[in-house]
């Protein structure tokens, strides 16, 4: 595993298994420190073929389906008013669930700081808050460097440790409160009760 950053591990064994017990598989996890995050281990109710279980077959072909299935992501939006008719902000929950590629560690979430010559985007994210089974998870915000031309370039917001699934990612996007501008609008506008972009 050490070789190969991309590796994960999956240890399936019965519980009462007396050839490759289940002693022994946490042994090995144990003594060779590999990455919790890219291990997982499950018992199931039954023997060496513990397979042979109506009930332990099913639950290790959910575990093993979870394990090699790409993560599942749900979004949630939700219009905010501010006690007024028009919207102020956009609320967003997103949830990933399922096996995230270790290549992605450390997290990082980004929004444009200038997208096509429309600046300030970034700065209107608030309340940023990403949560995984450990609790909640340190943000360290960095900025790319800004490009004269008006290119886009990015905030980022980077764990400052590793997740794991599922991951709950919440924040509120405040809705530009500029005068709209000629062209193709890159940025969300509240008017008439809702919002365009």
């Amino acid at each position: 595993m050490k070789t190969q950053p991309n590796l994960r591990l999956m240890i399936g064994a019965g519980l009462y298994d007396t050839t490759t017990t289940i002693g022994a598989a946490r042994y090995l996890l144990a003594s060779n420190n590999y990455p919790a995050e890219r291990v997982t281990f499950r018992s199931y109710e039954g023997g060496r073929m513990f397979y042979s279980n109506e009930a332990a077959l099913k639950a290790f072909t959910d575990d093993l389906r979870a394990f090699v299935s790409p993560p599942a992501f749900d979004v949630a939006i939700r219009p905010v008013r501010g006690g007024g008719p028009e919207v102020t902000a956009i609320e967003f929950r997103m949830e990933l669930r399922g096996a995230l590629n270790p290549k992605a560690q450390p997290l990082s979430l980004r929004a444009p700081v200038t997208y096509a010559g429309r600046g300030g985007i970034a700065d209107r994210v608030d309340s940023l808050v990403v949560r995984d089974p450990s609790g909640a998870v340190s943000l360290k915000v960095e900025d790319d460097p800004a490009n004269p031309g008006g290119f886009p370039y990015y905030r980022h917001w980077r764990a400052e440790r590793a997740v794991i699934p599922p991951l709950v990612v919440t924040y509120r996007m405040r809705s530009f409160t500029g005068v709209a501008t000629p062209g193709p609008q890159f940025d969300f506008y509240s008017h008439s009760g809702g919002i365009s972009n």
